[in-house]
């Protein structure tokens, strides 16, 4: 079975051909790009071990939807993703701006503070972060 879909596009029509070149199904499609989201600043073991923040970032024209999204954090010698946070439904970050995630003692007050929380410690010398996206 074969998919493909138009270079440049990022919406229309999809058909699906199986063996042998004959169609087998079409639907429509969009594609969502969240290529602008960055992982844009992070802080562990501030002023005490749950003062910690990670900071996402949209560089884009547009709003990003990271509806479902997932901030997850491996440990250095972890083997598998511990989830911090899921992102709630109809969570958007505006063009060129800010979605905040704070410890459970996150300091941020004003325009830093936190857009949710998490309560799991990240190591302040190994391990690693990813925002990753629902399948």
């Amino acid at each position: 079975m074969t998919a493909q879909v138009p270079d440049g596009a990022s919406s229309g029509t999809l058909a699906v051909t199986g063996p042998g070149g004959t169609a087998t199904s079409s639907g429509s499609f969009t594609v969502e790009s969240l290529a602008a989201v960055k992982v844009n600043e992070v802080q562990t073991d501030g002023t005490t071990s749950q003062d910690e923040f990670v900071e996402l970032y949209n560089g884009g024209g547009t709003a990003a939807d990271i509806s479902g999204c997932k901030l997850v954090y491996r440990t250095a010698s972890g083997t598998s993703d511990i989830v911090l946070a899921t992102v709630p439904a109809s969570t958007t970050i505006p063009a060129n701006g800010f979605y905040l995630f704070g410890g459970m003692d996150y300091a941020g007050a004003g325009p830093a503070v936190a857009n949710q929380t998490f309560s799991a410690d990240l190591d302040a010398t190994n391990g690693g972060l990813a925002l990753r996206y629902p399948s």
